[in-house]
């Protein structure tokens, strides 16, 4: 199964050979983050592998073939309370 990003997770988002272009970023509360060059992308229930799909594909328009690297470095994750 795989991860799915939410609100408040934290994700490491770099480009291969343009460090001015790396960064961590929190997903916003609105689901979304912002990102230079490209604008606002809504992240919110995106696997990493789809954010790095889509980020590879906006980032296409800026740069000829962009590799594009996304890894989650911290998940606010779902809290589950037991009671009883």
């Amino acid at each position: 199964m795989e991860y799915h990003i939410g609100t408040g997770d934290v994700v490491e988002i770099s480009l291969w050979d343009i460090s001015e272009l790396s960064k961590e970023i929190t997903v916003r509360p609105d689901g979304k983050i912002s990102y230079p060059l490209i604008g606002e992308v809504d992240v919110y229930g995106l696997s990493i592998s789809q954010l790095n799909d889509e980020l590879t594909k906006r980032f296409s328009v800026y740069v000829r073939r962009p590799q594009v690297t996304v890894i989650l470095k911290k998940f606010e994750g779902k809290s589950v309370f037991v009671l009883g």
